[in-house]
């Protein structure tokens, strides 16, 4: 029974602090769950042991927590972690999935069993072309050039390629030679048809990763092609790029509209489930993301979402990364954003967001049924950040996470002290993705547009005490964060395994690489 299939990006997949994946703790799985279904029976994802690739910050931090207690001081034990625990750590997670039972050309198995496909399909990393252009066959051109496997056993390394190994595994967990050219949306043209009752339900969350490049290097680097040149390329040659032109990203997305509707809507479909439908979430706005801190003095410009009431939203001279300030992007000594750079992807947000609606209401319009979905997460998420509403979002959080009409958790980066949270909560510790409560308001949002109803009905579906229990960060209190408030030789090496998800680059933020290789 395929009641639900998921494809999207590392969102979708259950992707925290830098690794993938907690998909058991993702806003799919919950819904999943709340349809009746029975994760590892009628709904499949696979596991990420060890913390998952490329680098669970979470686990790392608690591991060092083992042989410093809550603070790393004094040149001596800054020197042992950076030499010996460090490393150790990061031996057993490139060893596990590069040599080990993680490797992707080994079958997949859950309890014993092989695994043939997954119900979650989502990816990290994933752009919206990458739903059918990204394949096993695809992935091999970079795990294994020229028919030559190539694996890269270093001292500070995460798993190489681990955007290719982690779509490997997804996108054909058996190695099977039939599904080499399985995409995305060839696996769910497969359910489709194999499925008795068909496909009910789709969630189809693209789009975050046509700009989400841009805060994780700090820098723009646009699709500056004609759109025939830009059809025409392929999954390797668009690496090139992270953030698009509103044209080009309105093409992509009408051709994964277009691809979707042909095959849910055909008639072998139809017969066996006609009343499919699609959920489409929107592009988050990344500037709303710890990850980047505004720092400097603020103003005012438009706002480019009309979230804003009085239409006025703030942005900062600088965006920096966590724990830099505003001397630091001054001097040059970091990379960061503009405010300019903010305004620009915040706008290019915006249009994309608004190509989703038009299109999904035309192809409503085409099929003479409301079959696509709009999901407006950006809207939830512009509501609930914490800056950008000067400290008061409006958001309506549930009740569990609002006790006595304080909020106990935001959106801003993750602090904690004296075995409390003090902040954040949210996100993860890569300050991009969400926390199990963040997945859990996602989940919200998706349940609401499933359902047709309301947030006080929704909260009655979710168990969000058992959301709570789950999420370690708010359970378990990270208190040696306070070492990625302090120093930056932690961050660096986390942002290193942030930023190779895709595509290795030459970017103009060579000084950085090179200060991150030496921490």
């Amino acid at each position: 029974m395929a009641k639900l299939i998921t494809i999207g990006d590392s969102i979708s997949q259950g992707f925290m602090s830098a690794a993938a994946a907690r998909t058991d703790l993702s806003y799919s799985t919950l819904i999943a769950e709340q349809l009746g279904l029975t994760v590892g029976t009628n709904y499949h994802f696979p596991t990420w042991p060890l913390g998952g690739m490329p680098l669970n910050m979470e686990k790392l931090l608690r591991y060092l927590t083992k042989f410093y207690d809550d603070d790393i001081w004094g040149p001596f034990e800054w020197g042992t972690a950076l030499t010996i625990r460090i490393p150790n750590f990061l031996d057993k997670i490139e060893d596990y999935y590069e040599r080990g039972a993680g490797d992707y050309r080994l079958p997949y198995r859950e309890a014993g069993r092989a695994v043939e496909s997954f119900h979650n399909l989502a990816a990290f990393g994933f752009t919206v072309a990458d739903a059918w252009q990204v394949t096993p066959n695809v992935c091999l051109e970079r795990l294994e050039p020229g028919g030559v496997r190539r694996d890269d056993d270093n001292t500070f390394g995460t798993p190489s390629n681990a955007f290719y190994r982690n779509a490997f595994r997804i996108l054909n967990p058996q190695n099977d030679p039939d599904a080499m050219d399985r995409s995305q949306l060839d696996w769910l043209e497969h359910y489709a048809k194999t499925d008795n009752d068909g496909v009910e339900n789709t969630i189809l969350w693209l789009g975050s990763n046509n700009a989400l490049g841009t805060v994780l290097h700090m820098e723009l680097r646009e699709t500056n092609v004609t759109p025939e040149v830009y059809k025409a390329m392929d999954h390797f040659q668009r690496g090139q790029f992270n953030i698009w032109d509103p044209e080009l990203f309105k093409q992509d997305y009408e051709i994964l509209l277009d691809k979707t509707a042909s095959i849910l809507n055909s008639k072998a479909h139809l017969k066996k489930q006609p009343d499919w439908r699609v959920f489409l979430g929107t592009v988050p706005a990344v500037t709303v993301a710890p990850i980047a801190k505004g720092v400097g003095a603020s103003h005012e410009h438009q706002d480019p979402f009309k979230q804003i009431i009085g239409d006025k939203a703030r942005y900062f001279d600088y965006y920096v990364y966590v724990p830099f300030d505003v001397d630091d992007a001054r001097s040059g000594s970091v990379p960061f954003l503009s405010q300019a750079d903010a305004l620009n992807i915040d706008r290019r947000i915006a249009e994309y967001n608004k190509a989703i609606r038009a299109l999904a209401d035309a192809k409503n319009r085409s099929l003479g049924k409301k079959r696509f979905i709009v999901v407006d997460v950006n809207e939830a998420l512009l509501q609930l950040a914490f800056k950008r509403n000067s400290g008061n979002p409006t958001y309506p959080l549930p009740d569990a996470l609002n006790p006595g009409g304080r909020a106990s958790v935001n959106t801003k980066y993750y602090h904690a002290s004296n075995d409390r949270v003090v902040a954040g909560g949210v996100f993860s510790l890569d300050g991009v993705h969400p926390s199990t409560v963040g997945q859990g308001l996602l989940a919200r949002e998706f349940l609401k547009a499933i359902h047709g109803t309301t947030n006080a009905a929704v909260d009655g579906m979710l168990d969000w005490q058992a959301i709570i229990r789950r999420d370690d960060l708010l359970q378990q209190p990270l208190n040696i964060i306070q070492e990625i408030h302090q120093h930056d030789s932690v961050l660096k090496l986390i942002l290193r395994a942030m930023r190779s998800r895709r595509e290795p680059i030459n970017s103009a933020n060579a000084r950085w690489d090179q200060m991150g290789r030496a921490a």
